[in-house]
């Protein structure tokens, strides 16, 4: 897919704001080949894609994968940046016409960085994914989310989703499908930061919906300072996290009977990690 000739991807360039990514794209448009050209350039180009009819930008985005679009309609609107800062001031930024074109009329229910180039998602901050997920609605819409090739962001980039009611699936694994767990260099995520964002679904209690939960492998070294400094917050955390699976008592996939023991902690411990894991892809396929 093109336009004049440059192809509408998810290219990557220097810089750390998304905005800014389409941008230097979009001075490559009509031209063939990379442009120097003046700091405005690609503001004026991304200005002609807004000037597109609404069912042509439909059309066209439809062939991106989705980060890439909503990257897309974060930029013709305002600077990632600026979006977490209103959205934290309990004023968020609202797309254009434009930008609401290049989304779709559909529900963003599904939101995997592993569509997109390696090369994209180790450059992305936390500014834009925060945009992404807002510009999206992700509290009320997205149900499921991949943070694979995520490097670079600490984890505040995922406040939008915060109390979120329909989140069910959240893989922060940063790896892909098949990939080796064990990230080099070690990513910038955070236990702190993302463990108050994921106790903020898990204290809905029965509101909400998370069924499906990957971290990082990283954590599970507690023999590393950071985890030294973080180990309690992962673990108050997932105690929470253990207290809902409890309180639904859902039934094992394989024997019907309830997933959860009656022999006190040790016995739901054990329990837990035998059959939470062939319980929820079950849930989630259902």
């Amino acid at each position: 897919m093109s336009i004049c000739g440059a192809p509408l991807v998810g290219a990557v360039d220097e810089g750390s704001a998304g905005c800014g990514r389409f941008r230097d794209q979009a001075e490559a448009a009509g031209c063939g080949k990379r442009q120097r050209t003046s700091p405005s350039g690609g503001d004026q180009h991304l200005n002609i894609l807004a000037h597109l009819p609404e069912l042509a930008l439909t059309h066209a985005a439809s062939y991106l994968p989705r980060p890439s679009r909503a990257l897309l309609a974060v930029a013709m609107a305002a600077p990632s940046q600026s979006w977490q800062q209103y959205y934290s001031e309990g004023t968020p930024r609202t797309l254009s016409a434009a930008g609401r074109a290049v989304l779709g009329n559909g529900r963003w229910e599904e939101l995997d960085f592993e569509e997109v180039e390696k090369e994209l998602a180790s450059k992305l901050t936390d500014d834009d994914v925060a945009a992404m997920l807002i510009c999206i609605d992700a509290k009320t819409n997205l149900r499921k989310l991949k943070l694979s090739g995520c490097v670079n962001i600490s984890g505040s980039g995922l406040e939008p989703l915060r109390q979120s009611v329909v989140l069910e699936h959240a893989d922060l694994s940063l790896v892909g499908q098949h990939e080796k767990p064990n990230v080099r260099p070690l990513p910038m995520l955070e236990v702190g930061v993302v463990c108050d964002v994921l106790q903020s679904i898990v204290r809905l209690g029965g509101n909400n919906s998370l069924k499906l939960l990957t971290l990082p492998k990283m954590w599970s070294n507690t023999e590393t300072p950071a985890m030294w400094r973080e180990g309690t917050a992962l673990r108050s955390f997932m105690g929470e996290y253990a207290e809902v699976f409890r309180n639904r008592n859902p039934p094992c996939s394989n024997c019907n009977d309830p997933l959860m023991g009656n022999g006190g902690d040790a016995d739901t411990a054990r329990s837990v990690s035998r059959n939470i894991a062939v319980y929820v892809e079950r849930a989630l396929n259902a």
